[in-house]
């Protein structure tokens, strides 16, 4: 990555994209992410800008991106990566390649994490760890796949073991109360039913069946599973409650934008990041 702009030379406390992404990159190492994940500054103008305003989505679509263009933002946090394979050329005759297009065109730089943010300590599944638990005393959670960096605190997915046995039907209500949900979809274990005592609950945000799959607990969590995974799990006598992809990722996405903010403000920092809660959003409705 280049730059002209350093922090004596600038008239502003305007982060530069350098500045940026070192700062993403303190709260979570590229080398955390899957080996198959597509992470990092993903399209870097040839032309350095100040960035004084960044957006940060879950999702890059052309609605998201027309809102980004519109509010003159320097550079896109995306969650998931819009480039999931390698293009082996830009046209305009698919979304992802136009997004990358428009992007090049508008000057606008994009930054995506990914399971970067899985696999962190305080990402995107101790934050659903702690929004599950609000108010719970007596649990301990440790990562389903440990990251040799830090294998108590970092890694895929997290376990969670209650000293105090739970209901099914307190999880259900916590999912629904806290990710504003009418409706969830949920698969009983064999012999489970809604007053059935839940001592462990393995959770992984978005769709990382491969995470939990033939791990023992009472009550799996997650965005989306396979309809054989789910089988699977009902038949070692293992409750599902999926919350749909982004539902169970997008919480943490606007958190952490404003953490950012409030940290960023505490150093004077005058760089803001931006949340487009109209534009990024679930695909997947209930009627």
């Amino acid at each position: 990555m280049h730059t002209q702009f350093s922090r004596s030379q600038s008239l502003t406390n305007y982060l530069t994209l350098e500045e940026m992404v070192s700062e993403l990159e303190k709260f979570a190492p590229l080398e955390l992410a899957e080996s198959w994940d597509n992470v990092g500054l993903l399209v870097e103008p040839s032309t350095p800008r100040l960035i004084t305003k960044a957006l940060m989505v879950n999702d890059l679509t052309e609605s998201v991106l027309e809102q980004a263009i519109e509010s003159s933002v320097e550079l896109i946090i995306s969650f998931h990566s819009p480039i999931c394979s390698p293009l082996t050329k830009i046209t305009q005759r698919n979304w992802r390649e136009r997004i990358i297009s428009r992007c090049i065109e508008q000057k606008i730089a994009l930054y995506s994490p990914h399971t970067a943010w899985h696999v962190v300590e305080k990402g995107v599944n101790d934050e659903m760890c702690s929004l599950i638990n609000v108010g719970q005393r007596g649990y301990t959670v440790k990562p389903i796949v440990p990251h040799p960096s830090n294998p108590l605190k970092r890694g895929s997915g997290r376990l969670i073991q209650y000293e105090e046995d739970l209901h099914l039907e307190y999880f259900i209500e916590q999912v629904q109360n806290l990710f504003d949900l009418k409706h969830v979809q949920i698969a009983m274990g064999l012999g489970h039913h809604p007053t059935t005592n839940i001592k462990t609950v393995a959770l992984c945000a978005g769709s990382r069946s491969s995470v939990l799959k033939n791990i023992h607990a009472d009550l799996y969590i997650t965005g989306e599973m396979s309809h054989h995974d789910i089988l699977d799990a009902v038949h070692q006598r293992t409750s599902v409650i999926l919350l749909n992809h982004t539902i169970s990722e997008r919480l943490f996405v606007q958190k952490l934008g404003r953490d950012f903010n409030q940290m960023f403000a505490s150093k004077r920092i005058s760089t803001r990041i931006m949340l487009d809660k109209q534009h990024d959003k679930e695909p997947l409705v209930t009627h």
